[in-house]
């Protein structure tokens, strides 16, 4: 009953006046909120609400309300009065009427609701014809109204207060239901229609009326143009003025199919640079991902990492895939149908394509609108994200006890709401706690319903403004709230004031308002009270709740067995690095000397005929064998893979995990460029980017499936295409045109793990084993023509600075195998002071020796030598791991080339060839200043 009674009057109430002055404050504060989340004011309480189609999220939420009643629908669907159906306009004269019909009525509403235009602004468009419109008719009222579920609104009203009127009383909605294409009224207190009508009786007093129908592009009558008059007309409209009133009319809904269309652009355009954002943010993501990945298998940083940097590396790694998911999310609304796609992805055919034509994407990103959410997990994953997040006051997390432990719903979008409500508490609250509780609603237990799964999370902060309320949950709400937004003296600024901007312009809530509609839930706010509390209570409790879905049995025994890998870094990071751990022992990858170093594959340890031919070679006896030609080629030879695209950044994140992987990677960065180094040979796979400069990925694979079918008919190359933001034409095209399987970015090394184990690269790695190995004899013989003079072989001295023995040993090899003469050392001081003693033919030094390291070596011997030397010392080579040639490289200052490890003998050999056939005869010679 307190409701009812003023504020002020209050004091003299026996039962408030025996309450202390704190408890009469709190008490006051909770009447008021209560007075507003109930819309109710002083007496009299103010009409009540009509209904809008703005009201209703679906079609069957708008036919419920439609079939229910505006009082009924919110009960257990049982019979209205007629009054009740607001949307039903009684008193129509059928003779010049159509009946009116669930369905259209429905579609209408639809179709009005679509163009946007309810509870806008005023707008000068619409406002300059209701003028000219009365200043024509010399009518004191002209409105443009649109006939609503439960009310005519109107966009302008020149004339009449108010913006809004019940359906009931509304001429317009006799107007929108007549066959005729204008209604005119002359006289209204004659009309039987209207003659009781409250407008009619009472204020405007209406006499005179004509309205001319708001027809759409799509066929329905959304609302009129109508003009007003308090003096009746007996005469109604000449056939000029009912033209003009028709024009004036046509002229409306120009504005507003223009009005729409610009808001839809605006919308798109929006869309699409989020979705360009999203797309752009792939490609760093990509490396970041791969680079995590070969962090986490690296077991020396392992050993190393004590439990909390573990856990900030699984955080990275856990940041990075919620990210991923994101931008991928953002990408497919764009396009369009996000539901309907993710459940059709779910059936991948056999080709790689989804039913629909959308890409399967298997980059371990991928996530169901309706899928199986583990609660526990969720919120343990949602501990580890928000444990580094700046925190002024406790965290606490609970979960209900009758909470189901899995439910079917959208992972991402829960995980993303609740970040958002925590995010807020934690930056706002500097004193108290931040509680997050789930629990479930039963509003009906008697009945079989699971009911809804509330979130709710509850701060101590200084609360939220009266005049913010309309501002929550809605987007971008201007400078001035802003400003008023959730702003908190005394909060962590870790993050700087661009992050705190971001954090005030309420995307974050209306990303939770966005989610929870498209999970079919419910959001909203409401002040915290304490009744126990004897001071004055602060605080905020943001809600939202998710209708339950239970899975069936068996999904449900599925899901609690197996960890969730999509939501928990922890979980996917312990498979990675199981998967890790047997992938070491198939692909020969070891930690040596400090790192991962490949061993070199093949018999070639201690071969005894290696040391002999050395020893040959060392008296001077030259004896033209296999060994003396070309170093011990390995018995299998290295996997290699070609990667095509415009990206340096993705180019090399897949070098790198392939490399680790056990292969060699040649880089591309157009398809132009591609096409020529696949002509050139055969690779154990191909990964190619669709979109890319000069040639294209569907170019570059059309070409080279032409080009293969006439020169290399024998060998089917399998070629992978790689893209961030492909359409599913784009990748129906790609296959149709000759590609083997789409692959989305970002690319987990998880997936290019199983890329590497797919039966089709082990398919053409067999075929390539098969041809090296006939090929083995015949370069052996071919080389032998080459074999340098004894002259030639003494000619030339070359200087190698590395500390791994496979790579030194390979180095001299195929040095002395050319008749070069090698000069090893293993740091880098020695390698200056070598440096400084003599000019070399070709000098090879290692990014990883030490103390002082390849590239300052070198950055210092040049300082040395600009002040020492006139000629400058040429072929300073840096070995590096994972580097290749034929990528794109920003040396180190002094460098004249690089050459990657493991060492390929040929490319090596080749490299000599061409040092001796443009050295200098002199080279030998020092000219010091």
């Amino acid at each position: 009953s307190l409701h009812l009674l003023k504020f002020e009057d209050w004091p003299s109430c026996g039962v408030v006046h025996d309450l202390n002055p704190s408890s009469q404050r709190n008490l006051a504060v909770v009447v008021q909120h209560h007075l507003l989340m109930t819309k109710s004011t002083d007496e009299p309480p103010p009409p009540e609400r009509s209904r809008s189609v703005m009201d209703y999220d679906s079609k069957a939420d708008l036919k419920r309300a439609m079939t229910c009643g505006k009082r009924a629908e919110d009960s257990e669907g049982a019979a209205s009065p007629v009054e009740d159906f607001d949307w039903i306009t009684n008193n129509l004269d059928m003779s010049i009427c159509c009946a009116q019909n669930l369905e259209e009525e429905m579609a209408r509403l639809l179709t009005l609701k679509s163009y946007l235009i309810l509870d806008a602004k005023r707008e000068q468009k619409f406002e300059r014809i209701t003028a000219l419109a009365g200043r024509i008719f010399d009518v004191p009222i002209a409105l443009v109204s649109l006939v609503d579920l439960g009310r005519q609104w109107f966009m302008s009203n020149r004339g009449l207060g108010g913006r809004e009127t019940p359906r009931s009383l509304a001429f317009c909605a006799h107007a929108i239901m007549s066959t005729q294409d204008l209604l005119v009224v002359p006289n209204a207190s004659l009309d039987p229609r209207f003659m009781n009508n409250a407008l009619v009786t009472s204020d405007p007093h209406i006499r005179f009326y004509a309205g001319a129908p708001l027809i759409c592009p799509e066929g329905y009558k959304l609302g009129t143009l109508c003009i007003i008059d308090r003096k009746p007309r007996p005469m109604g409209l000449n056939l000029m003025e009912k033209q003009n009133l028709r024009e004036l009319a046509a002229m409306v809904m120009d504005a507003m199919v223009g009005r729409k269309e610009e808001l839809e652009r605006v919308s798109q355009d929006q869309s699409r640079s989020i979705a360009c954002a999203a797309h752009d943010l792939l490609t760093p993501l990509t490396s970041i991902e791969l680079n995590l990945g070969l962090l986490l298998e690296d077991e020396r940083l392992a050993n190393m990492m004590d439990d909390h940097q573990r856990d900030l590396l699984h955080t990275a790694v856990g940041c990075s895939d919620l990210m991923g998911r994101i931008c991928i999310q953002a990408i497919e609304a764009f396009r369009g149908n996000v539901v309907e796609n993710n459940r059709k992805r779910k059936m991948q055919l056999s080709d790689g394509i989804a039913l629909d034509g959308e890409p399967y994407v298997q980059s371990g990103m991928e996530e169901e609108e309706e899928g199986s959410v583990n609660v526990g997990r969720l919120i343990e994953t949602l501990g580890v994200f928000i444990e580094p997040y700046p925190k002024s006051v406790p965290l606490t997390m609970e979960v209900d006890e009758d909470v189901p432990p899995v439910i079917i719903s959208d992972d991402l979008k829960l995980f993303r709401s609740i970040l958002n409500f925590l995010t807020n508490a934690c930056r706002h609250t500097t004193q108290g706690s931040v509680h997050l509780r789930l629990y479930v609603n039963r509003p009906h237990p008697e009945k079989d319903d699971p009911g809804h799964l509330v979130f709710e999370c509850e701060d101590t902060g200084p609360g939220i403004d009266v005049e913010m309320y309309p501002s929550l949950f809605v987007p971008f709400c201007g400078e001035e709230n802003a400003k008023k937004q959730l702003r908190s003296p005394g909060l962590n600024q870790e993050f700087g004031s661009a992050h705190s901007e971001m954090n005030n312009s309420g995307l974050g809530l209306y990303s939770v308002a966005s989610s929870i509609q498209s999970l079919g839930g419910e959001y909203g706010f409401r002040p915290r009270v304490d009744p126990d509390s004897t001071s004055p209570v602060t605080g905020s409790i943001f809600w939202f709740s998710i209708p339950i879905v239970l899975p069936s049995s068996a999904q449900e025994n599925d899901t609690m067995s197996v960890e969730s890998e999509d939501m928990s870094p922890q979980g996917f990071n312990e498979m990675d690095l199981n998967s890790t751990e047997q992938m070491l022992s198939q692909t020969s990858i070891g930690a040596k000397n400090g790192g991962n170093v490949r061993e070199a594959a093949g018999p070639e340890g201690d071969d005894p005929d290696v040391s002999r031919s050395t020893k040959k070679r060392a008296i001077g006896e030259c004896v033209a064998t296999p060994s003396d030609v070309n170093p011990k080629i390995p018995a299998t030879r290295t996997k290699c893979v070609l990667v095509i695209d415009d990206s340096l950044t993705i180019r090399k994140g897949i070098d790198k995990a392939f490399t680790r992987l056990g292969f060699e990677v040649t880089q591309a960065e157009n398809g132009l460029e591609g096409l020529q180094m696949l002509k050139s040979k055969p690779y154990d796979a191909v990964l190619c980017d669709f979109l890319m400069p000069v040639m294209d990925g569907l170019d570059f694979v059309q070409q080279y499936r032409a080009w293969e079918a006439a020169h290399r008919s024998s060998f089917h190359q399998h070629i992978i295409g790689i893209s961030a933001h492909a359409t599913g034409s784009d990748a129906e095209m790609g296959l149709k045109r000759g590609m083997d399987k789409y692959i989305g970015k970002p690319i987990p090394l998880k997936t290019l793990k199983e890329i590497s184990l797919s039966e089709e690269v082990q398919e053409c790695s067999n075929k390539l084993d098969e041809e090296f190995q006939r090929a083995n004899v015949d370069q052996w013989q071919s080389n032998l023509s080459t074999v340098p003079s004894i002259e030639q072989r003494s000619s030339r001295v070359c200087l190698i600075a590395e500390n791994s023995p496979e790579v030194v040993k390979t180095l001299i090899q195929c040095a002395e195998s050319r008749g070069w003469r090698a000069s090893v050392v293993t740091d880098g001081e020695d390698a200056l002071r070598l440096l400084k003693m003599r000019a070399w033919h070709g000098i090879f030094i290692s990014d990883s020796i030490y103390p002082l390291t390849g590239a300052s070596c070198v950055a210092r011997f040049r300082e040395w030598e600009g002040m020492n030397r006139v000629s400058r010392q040429n072929n300073i080579y840096l070995l590096g791991e994972n580097h290749n040639a034929s990528a794109n490289c920003i040396l180190p200052h002094g460098f004249d080339g690089v050459f990657g490890k493991p060492i390929n003998p040929q490319l090596f050999l080749d490299l000599l060839n061409n040092i001796a056939l443009t050295e200098n005869s002199e080279t030998e010679h020092i000219v010091v200043r």
